[in-house]
């Protein structure tokens, strides 16, 4: 879905995307673990598959 060594950066800030969104359409979306947590629920639900790499971050 993603390489992680590659920065990618959220689609709706400039942070870093630790949550990468494959939809059933065929798009993708990512995000840093702020937007990621809020939008998750709702994507997994319409049948996203989420990859959360949050366990990645520092600190």
């Amino acid at each position: 879905m993603t390489d992680v060594a590659v920065f990618v950066s959220c689609d709706q800030c400039n942070a870093r995307a630790y949550i990468h969104v494959q939809l059933t359409g065929g798009g993708t979306l990512a995000y840093c673990a702020h937007h990621g947590h809020q939008h998750t629920p709702a994507l997994q639900a319409a049948g996203a598959t989420v990859l959360d790499l949050t366990h990645m971050l520092e600190g």
